[in-house]
């Protein structure tokens, strides 16, 4: 079952899978063209060895500042990545509104925490909390600033 993350709050289904939400219809899997078609062209584009792309968009989804960045692997969308200034666009508690603690009684002991600098020998990092069916919640100071969507692992 997919469900479109503008019109369901997709946190609030139990056991939902990162691959089986839906942005305007693109969804994991969708190859860069189908989402120029919906989405139109990025605000920014960056490209990353060995063969990572990230569009980043936010005019064409009727915002002013970048809300979404989709992440390809190759030609095929691997991650969809939701800031705060998406919330417009986000329903209920998929909202980017966590702080960490609420984040882990909610969702549980994450599978795998990652703190990434935000510059190098930077004392300032992010935490990336991962859960293997596929969804991240990135934190900054102990609130949330980013929620993303992947395939599960299985």
């Amino acid at each position: 079952t997919m469900y479109e993350l503008t019109e369901v709050d997709v946190l609030a289904i139990k056991n939902i899978e990162g691959d089986q939400v839906t942005l305007r219809g693109i969804k994991l899997g969708d190859k860069q063209q189908t989402v120029l078609d919906v989405l139109g062209f990025p605000d920014a584009q960056t490209a990353f060895q060995p063969d990572i792309t990230n569009m980043e968009f936010g005019k064409g989804l009727g915002l002013n500042e970048t809300a979404v960045i989709l992440q390809f692997n190759g030609d095929a969308l691997t991650k969809m990545t939701f800031r705060k200034s998406a919330n417009d666009l986000l329903v209920g508690s998929t909202k980017v509104a966590y702080h960490k603690d609420t984040l882990v009684l909610k969702f549980g002991a994450p599978d795998k925490i990652q703190h990434i600098p935000m510059e190098q020998n930077s004392a300032v990092a992010l935490r990336l909390y991962t859960y293997n069916q596929g969804l991240e919640f990135i934190t900054r100071s102990g609130n949330q600033i980013a929620l993303s969507f992947t395939k599960p692992k299985k």
